[in-house]
């Protein structure tokens, strides 16, 4: 799919940031979200030095239906891609992803592409079933994929920050989720970046677990895992944005002299 040349929604484009340090981050978004949820971070850590590309998964910041007849691997490959753009440009390439970004960075970092990795949200145990809302409101669309309506968070931030679908479609998912079955039990134990992994223990998607599985079952040996007790799943957006990105500056700030 190439969804860079579809009509994108005003606000939710891929962006970069020119750095000066020899590194490059890529920051990878969540589903149905934009790169502007990760945009503040890639503007701190541009104000560091690094490069920061906001990248714009295959089947978001255009429509739910396109979304649909997207895979998981539609959007490894694009994160993939984008790790090799970079690495024309910067002698380090390292990555930060929310959410489903998350698992989608991990799968890519097993393969050994990121030189560290910062993991926000990243779903491997999530509360409810996984691909079926808890919510009875369903949708169908002409060609049979099924979508449930998304609750909208509002944030106290502007909305090009937080700009995402207000539905979803099951189908990617269901595919998403068989990954990460697969990823937790065989491709973990094949990541060796550094890693920071950053949790909330009172969000209401991912399960806390979900970070003490990355922690337990990666390969790398740098890693730690960073709690919060006062933000939602959102940890970018939430009240403990700044120390999020403190922390994230910090440790990517350590991989430039290795």
């Amino acid at each position: 799919m190439d969804d860079m040349k579809k009509a994108v929604m005003p606000g939710a484009e891929r962006f970069e940031l020119s750095g000066t340090n020899g590194a490059c981050v890529l920051l990878v978004h969540g589903y149905t979200g934009t790169p502007g949820e990760m945009r503040m971070l890639g503007e701190h850590l541009n104000g560091l030095g690094f490069g920061a590309v906001g990248i714009l998964l295959p089947g978001h910041g255009t429509t739910a239906e396109d979304l649909a007849r997207t895979k998981f691997s539609d959007w490894c490959d694009a994160v993939e891609d984008e790790a090799k753009r970079a690495r024309k440009k910067y002698a380090k390439v390292f990555a930060a992803a929310s959410s489903m970004g998350g698992a989608v960075a991990l799968w890519t970092a097993a393969d050994g592409v990121f030189d560290r990795l910062a993991l926000l949200s990243t779903p491997v145990k999530v509360y409810g079933e996984r691909h079926v809302p808890r919510t009875k409101t369903f949708q169908k669309d002409a060609a049979g994929f099924e979508y449930a309506v998304k609750k909208r968070r509002i944030y106290d931030l502007p909305e090009k920050y937080w700009l995402s679908y207000d539905r979803y479609p099951l189908s990617p998912l269901q595919d998403a989720f068989a990954k990460i079955d697969l990823l937790e039990k065989e491709r973990l134990a094949r990541v060796r970046c550094p890693l920071l992994i950053m949790q909330s223990k009172v969000e209401k998607h991912v399960r806390p677990e979900s970070a003490e599985i990355i922690f337990d079952k990666a390969g790398s040996a740098d890693k730690k895992i960073v709690w919060y007790e006062h933000s939602g799943h959102e940890l970018l957006l939430g009240d403990e944005r700044e120390d999020v990105m403190r922390r994230i500056g910090e440790f990517m700030q350590r991989g430039l002299g290795n």
